[in-house]
């Protein structure tokens, strides 16, 4: 993207200090800053990037973005120097991403979920790049510093942006719908994540429903998995449906897995569709690409072939194979909802033994112990042989199980090590926080 900082209206909310110059590149890490780079010097808990914009400058920043107390005291010590300036240096990026976003002609598809919503991203754009020059939400930039920063980053000549919106809170995605103002929105689903910050499962429903009521304000047309009645009941009017109950607009048939153990569906009357990625929650986040895509105009026989030759998201539901033992890396993160489907899937592999390697679900607060039972519980529901888990509250899932607890990962490697024999299938889980991809790196390593 490129700003012109002449096009720029100093108001209250952002003031505009320096010489005239395109805005591009922004960067909240002066590590990162480059000849010409825009940085952002955010006020953390721990680290005031405020402390970095001599270093930002010397990088080759043309412009730093700061809070108006910080300018007040020491914009003076910067004579010559090109300054964006608001009442905080976050709402400043706020602003400038609005402001950009104004300018824009691209069509922005606005997308949150409990689950799901990495993958469905990516497989949006892999759909809706087969006929438009498509943008997506870098990486995780989707709250309310990462969420400006992705549309700062689309280029101008974008037709249809795939925007990633996270919360944990009530009135974050309003927001966030706020800056990125999207004529579209999907909601992949409602589970249970983040559950101890919002503090009811009434409240992440909320939340997630703001993009709703955002497109209802604003005559958009939103997406909706009609299999979940709440979303079908809080939907603007006129929803593009899609699920595998009901009769929605997209209907999902069912067939067999196939011999590798991956879904088989149809959608409507269209061919069978083969996918690559494990699991029947793959076959939602399928079909949401399948009803974007026929909505823009998008040939069934071009979403089939993206569909089918997805590979999937690092970290999520990829199999590994080592020495012989099928390694399912579920690691990237996790919630209630999400390690059902995984331990699901998992106990539909016809052969081997299924052992689950499950850390910590972080987030959940007073619910904690609870839910972290409840996965206990439903592993040993689906009889899955063995459990294994690492963290605080994941004891409580081994002891719903009768599995193992361990209180540190090379502990729970070596007995994991003692059982696992070749052919078998492993899960591997757990919240970013926990690291669980040290589990797979460890079996990879005999040393340890």
């Amino acid at each position: 993207m490129s700003l012109n900082s002449n096009e720029i209206p100093n108001s209250i909310q952002i003031k505009f200090f320096g010489q005239k110059t395109i805005l591009s590149d922004f960067q909240i890490d002066s590590r990162k800053v480059k000849q010409n780079s825009v940085f952002v010097a955010l006020e953390g808990t721990q680290v005031d990037g405020h402390k970095f914009i001599e270093k930002a400058f010397q990088s080759g920043a043309s412009t730093c973005v700061v809070s108006e107390n910080w300018f007040n005291e020491n914009g003076q010590n910067f004579l010559g120097k090109n300054f964006m300036v608001g009442k905080t240096s976050l709402s400043a990026l706020q602003e400038l991403a609005k402001i950009y976003r104004s300018q824009l002609t691209t069509k922005i598809i606005g997308l949150t979920g409990s689950n799901g919503k990495t993958t469905t991203k990516d497989l949006l754009f892999e759909v809706l790049s087969q006929k438009f020059k498509t943008y997506k939400t870098p990486g995780n930039f989707n709250n309310h510093i990462g969420l400006p920063l992705a549309i700062l980053g689309i280029p101008k000549e974008t037709e249809i942006a795939v925007i990633e919106m996270g919360a944990n809170h009530v009135g974050e995605i309003a927001e966030l719908c706020e800056i990125a103002q999207p004529e579209f929105g999907l909601i992949t689903n409602v589970g249970r994540s983040h559950i101890g910050e919002f503090g009811s499962e009434e409240n992440i429903l909320k939340a997630k429903t703001e993009l709703f009521r955002w497109l209802d304000k604003c005559s958009g047309k939103a997406f909706v998995n009609s299999d979940d009645l709440r979303l079908i009941d809080l939907s603007p009017e006129n929803p593009i449906t899609y699920g595998i109950k009901r009769k929605p607009n997209f209907l999902g048939i069912v067939h067999k897995l196939s011999t590798s153990s991956t879904p088989i569906f149809s959608v409507n009357n269209s061919k069978e569709i083969h996918l690559k990625t494990f699991g029947e929650h793959n076959i939602f986040n399928s079909l949401s690409a399948f009803a974007v895509g026929r909505e823009f105009g998008i040939s069934e026989e071009k979403i089939i072939s993206v569909l089918e030759n997805f590979d999937g998201v690092s970290g999520r539901f990829g199999i590994k194979k080592i020495n012989g033992v099928n390694f399912i890396d579920d690691s990237y993160n996790s919630n209630p909802e999400s390690t059902f489907a995984g331990l699901e899937t998992l106990s539909k592999f016809p052969s081997g033994k299924k052992i689950a390697v499950l850390g910590e679900m972080l987030e959940l607060g007073e619910f904690s112990q609870e839910l972290h039972a409840e996965v206990g519980r439903k592993a040993k529901e689906l009889k899955i042989d063995l459990v294994l888990t690492f963290g605080k509250n994941a004891k409580f899932i081994a002891e719903n199980f009768n599995g193992f607890h361990f209180d540190s990962k090379e502990k729970l490697v070596k007995k994991l090590r003692e059982e696992v024999s070749e052919g078998d299938f492993v899960l591997v889980k757990g919240s970013r926080g926990m690291k669980m991809e040290e589990v797979i790196n460890q079996m990879q390593n005999k040393e340890n």
